[in-house]
């Protein structure tokens, strides 16, 4: 039985379409049907397609858990249709329809958590073209506009289509072997380490578009950050925060010797081979490890518009870094 078994639901017409799930992080999904309705609510009263709002949370947060439940009853309430992803299962028990963020063709998503939900919540998503509604329940929350007790007004506002979207740059990491063939790729919204392990060193060749800018840097590696996430470990490294546009800053951590962080375009491809090493590099990827490296390897880091975050926007207010007032 979950936390909120309690809670009086109608329990929805679509079958649970999962009987077992493993205690990951939430997803709550409200999707685009085929079928256009007409909404007989007092504040909708317009003839369109159904929605689904896609609502992503942390499981260790009850805050979080309890307003996934209500937004899920609240869009029902609407008329539309609602679906929580299906690792809520375990948490909220049944009575309610579950799906996977990770394999949907719908449109809309809501997140509720911090900084950290919304990068892994962006990793199930992928390259999908999903507008995402951030709502803070957590301590960090630089992408998030929407506080819990506005969830109302806004979930509304998604609903009826009458926002924007901002996009967020993301970036393509792919792992190369020493005979070139591809064996990983990943996604970031915020940034790409590659790091060394315990108090060993790494010696590093930096690449941009073929040129050399760095042919070898020994320290603890080397960061690579859009705009949106040249405000976090960037920004503990000493590198500039970066205007909302389209360009990378490369950062060296750590490093013997004197190499200042280098602003690429965001047309440019950053190649960093691994030149020696005590210990196999950890990437990672924002705040995920994805895979060790060996000598003679190497990560391909470009910025992919066709992958841009796409994220939900009331109003006129756009991400902003905590730290500036541009």
């Amino acid at each position: 039985m979950g936390v909120f078994s309690g809670i009086k639901t109608a329990r929805p017409s679509l079958t649970t379409r999962y009987s077992r799930v493993a205690r990951t992080p939430i997803l709550l999904s409200l999707f685009i049907s085929s079928s256009a309705n007409l909404l007989s609510t007092a504040s909708i009263m317009q003839c369109r397609e159904s929605l689904v709002v896609i609502i992503y949370a942390r499981p260790d947060k009850r805050e979080a858990l309890w307003l996934a439940v209500k937004i899920y009853e609240y869009v029902r309430q609407l008329g539309e249709q609602a679906y929580l992803d299906v690792s809520l299962y375990s948490y909220v028990g049944e009575g309610y329809s579950y799906d996977d963020l990770r394999f949907t063709n719908q449109k809309q998503a809501i997140v509720i958590g911090g900084d950290g939900t919304l990068l892994h919540a962006m990793r199930l998503i992928g390259c999908k073209q999903i507008d995402v509604l951030p709502i803070k329940v957590g301590r960090r929350g630089s992408y998030y506009r929407i506080t819990a007790d506005k969830w109302i007004e806004s979930v509304k506002t998604l609903i009826e289509g009458n926002y924007s979207v901002e996009l967020l740059p993301r970036l393509r990491v792919e792992v190369f072997t020493q005979s070139n063939v591809k064996r990983a790729t990943a996604l970031a919204l915020n940034d790409v380490a590659l790091l060394a392990l315990g108090a060993k060193t790494v010696e590093l060749q930096i690449e941009v578009d073929g040129t050399n800018v760095y042919d070898s840097v020994e320290g603890d590696g080397v960061l690579v950050a859009t705009p949106q996430g040249s405000h976090a470990y960037n920004l503990s490294l000493g590198g500039p925060i970066l205007l909302p546009q389209n360009v990378m800053v490369i950062v060296p951590v750590n490093v013997i010797g004197y190499y200042p962080p280098i602003v690429v375009n965001s047309n440019s491809t950053i190649r960093i081979y691994v030149k020696r090493m005590l210990h196999s590099p950890r990437l990672i990827v924002d705040g995920c490890s994805i895979a060790r490296l060996v000598k003679g390897e190497h990560v391909n880091i470009m910025m992919v518009s066709e992958c841009s975050a796409r994220i939900v926007r009331v109003g006129k207010s756009e991400w902003k870094s905590e730290y500036c007032k541009w």
